[in-house]
């Protein structure tokens, strides 16, 4: 029996398992799929006894796929960014430091077709304006080391499995 997280982030969308997360988030945008998951996705983000680690990789998710609730929680987030419960889980190998509005401005950036396509461009520029407000505190280069969705060797390091 696969876990909710194997469900929505460890299986393509030919309903095979994969090891790389990355091609499941990232995929997404080749497959109308991915949108019977975006529930399921918002679910995981806001379980709080759901691991720190699956439920970043579901704002991750959500924010390549230019959903609303995706960029919605990098802004408010960005408020207070080392509350955010996956804080300190993603570390750039090189600098030691959180990497993971990193890689979430990364898939902003990645994410303008999707967005324009569901009508949340407008939100979409409000989390970048969000993340530039706290580029000064934390490290936005994230994208650099690899991605957080990888296995080991990918160059993110993720403190608590």
């Amino acid at each position: 029996m696969l876990t909710r997280f194997e469900e929505l982030l460890g299986t393509d969308f030919a309903g095979w398992p994969t090891g790389d997360v990355d091609d499941v988030i990232y995929g997404g945008y080749d497959h109308a799929e991915h949108r019977e998951r975006v529930p399921g996705l918002v679910s995981l983000l806001g379980d709080a006894s759901a691991a720190d680690r699956e439920r970043y990789l579901a704002c991750l998710a959500l924010v390549a796929r230019g959903e609303p609730v995706g960029y919605e929680t990098v802004r408010q987030l960005s408020l207070d960014p080392r509350n955010a419960p996956w804080y300190d889980r993603f570390i750039d190998p090189k600098f030691s430091v959180d990497s993971s509005y990193g890689h979430l401005s990364a898939a902003a950036a990645d994410s303008r077709e999707p967005a324009e396509e569901k009508g949340s461009s407008a939100l979409r520029v409000e989390a970048f304006r969000s993340l530039i407000r706290m580029a000064d505190r934390e490290y936005l280069r994230g994208e650099a080391g690899g991605s957080p969705g990888r296995g080991r060797g990918a160059g993110v390091s993720s403190r608590h499995p």
